[in-house]
Protein backbone atom coordinates (compact mmCIF):
# COMPACT_ATOMS: atom_id res chain seq x y z
CA UNK A 1 0.00 0.00 0.00
CA UNK A 2 1.29 3.45 -0.88
CA UNK A 3 1.99 6.05 1.78
CA UNK A 4 -0.77 8.34 0.46
CA UNK A 5 -3.31 5.53 0.74
CA UNK A 6 -2.30 4.87 4.33
CA UNK A 7 -2.54 8.57 5.19
CA UNK A 8 -5.94 8.93 3.53
CA UNK A 9 -7.24 5.91 5.40
CA UNK A 10 -6.20 7.36 8.79
CA UNK A 11 -6.43 11.12 8.18
CA UNK A 12 -9.47 11.54 10.43
CA UNK A 13 -7.35 10.40 13.41
CA UNK A 14 -4.57 12.95 12.85
CA UNK A 15 -4.30 16.11 14.94
CA UNK A 16 -2.67 19.43 13.99
CA UNK A 17 0.80 18.27 15.05
CA UNK A 18 0.41 15.06 13.05
CA UNK A 19 -0.64 17.06 10.00
CA UNK A 20 2.42 19.28 10.37
CA UNK A 21 4.67 16.20 10.52
CA UNK A 22 2.87 14.78 7.50
CA UNK A 23 3.38 18.00 5.55
CA UNK A 24 7.09 17.97 6.36
CA UNK A 25 7.35 14.36 5.19
CA UNK A 26 5.52 15.09 1.96
CA UNK A 27 7.67 18.15 1.28
CA UNK A 28 10.93 16.25 1.91
CA UNK A 29 10.16 12.80 0.50
CA UNK A 30 13.65 12.17 -0.88
CA UNK A 31 15.25 12.74 2.53
CA UNK A 32 12.85 10.48 4.44
CA UNK A 33 14.61 7.26 3.47
CA UNK A 34 17.77 8.41 5.22
CA UNK A 35 16.48 10.30 8.26
CA UNK A 36 16.14 8.96 11.78
CA UNK A 37 13.12 9.45 14.02
CA UNK A 38 15.26 11.73 16.19
CA UNK A 39 16.29 13.90 13.24
CA UNK A 40 12.72 14.09 11.97
CA UNK A 41 11.58 15.15 15.42
CA UNK A 42 14.21 17.91 15.52
CA UNK A 43 13.25 19.18 12.09
CA UNK A 44 9.56 19.24 13.05
CA UNK A 45 10.25 20.74 16.51
CA UNK A 46 8.51 17.87 18.29
CA UNK A 47 9.65 15.00 20.51
CA UNK A 48 10.69 11.59 19.21
CA UNK A 49 7.69 10.20 21.10
CA UNK A 50 5.40 12.39 19.00
CA UNK A 51 6.88 10.91 15.82
CA UNK A 52 6.35 7.39 17.18
CA UNK A 53 2.71 8.17 18.06
CA UNK A 54 2.20 9.61 14.57
CA UNK A 55 3.57 6.39 13.05
CA UNK A 56 1.38 4.29 15.33
CA UNK A 57 -1.72 6.18 14.19
CA UNK A 58 -0.84 5.39 10.58
CA UNK A 59 -0.17 1.76 11.43
CA UNK A 60 -3.62 1.05 12.83
CA UNK A 61 -5.77 -1.19 10.67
Amino acid sequence: MKFEEIVNRHKKFLNQTDLMILQFILNHRNQMRHISIHDLAKKCCVSSTTIVRFAQKLGKT
